[in-house]
């Protein structure tokens, strides 16, 4: 990272903290390791997020503004579109943007199986991110509608991921999206992550995703 965007995380970190303080975007723990853990923890993902730019990325579930923000602010030619349910805290995110000078950042409220069908939104996204979502099998239902085809879902796991993975197999042969490769690296707090990398390979079913709960309730499996 430059000076600058080093500077701009640590910003980025002040900020976010400051309206945790009212809104709790982030626990009182995880306040304190902005920038020890979770800012690290999203920037794992920068050496796979690439190819012929401007790409369009997705923060699915983005919650306090993670991974979405700091990899926004490293990739500047990069459109985002941060997504969460929660008006407040995306109206929060929105002000943090906004003091960040973000201009590549857009936000969009609303459940995940609704936004899934909006033609402005299905299949649009060259990347998919979702950290501290869901288990796999719900995300890969929720992702698939975003991604467009031969495009990518990246989902941050816990170095016990093996079973949670092996339970998605039938989730990802429903939803067109294929385990590629995993990525395992270790946070400055001595935390073992891993990053798992799936692809789009076909056109997801009109189907999916299903009306609103059910993927929770029912997950594919």
């Amino acid at each position: 990272m430059t000076q600058l965007k080093t500077m701009n995380q640590q910003k980025l970190a002040q900020h976010l903290k400051a309206k945790s303080e009212t809104l709790n975007l982030f626990s009182t723990r995880d306040r304190e390791l902005l920038l020890d853990k979770h800012i690290p923890d999203a920037l794992a993902a920068l050496d796979h997020v690439s190819g012929e730019g401007p790409l369009e990325v997705m923060d699915l579930g983005t919650g306090g503004g993670i991974p979405g923000l700091p990899l926004a602010i490293e990739l500047e030619d990069h459109h985002f579109v941060l997504v969460d349910a929660r008006a407040k805290k995306v109206d929060a995110l929105k002000e943090v943007a906004d003091e960040l000078g973000l201009k590549n950042v857009d936000f969009e409220i609303g459940r995940f199986e609704d936004l899934g069908r909006d033609r402005d939104l299905r299949e649009m996204f060259d990347f998919v991110l979702a950290r501290a979502v869901a288990p796999l099998p719900v995300l890969l239902e929720y992702a698939s509608s975003f991604v467009k085809e031969g495009g990518y879902f990246l989902a941050w796991k816990s170095q016990d991921y093996q079973e949670e993975l092996a339970s998605s197999e039938f989730a990802q042969s429903e939803v067109v999206l294929k385990h590629e490769s995993s990525h395992d690296y270790q946070l400055p707090t001595g935390e073992e992550r891993c990053l798992l990398v799936f692809k789009k390979v076909a056109k997801l079913d009109d189907k999916y995703p299903r009306p609103d709960g059910i993927p929770k309730k029912k997950p594919l499996a």
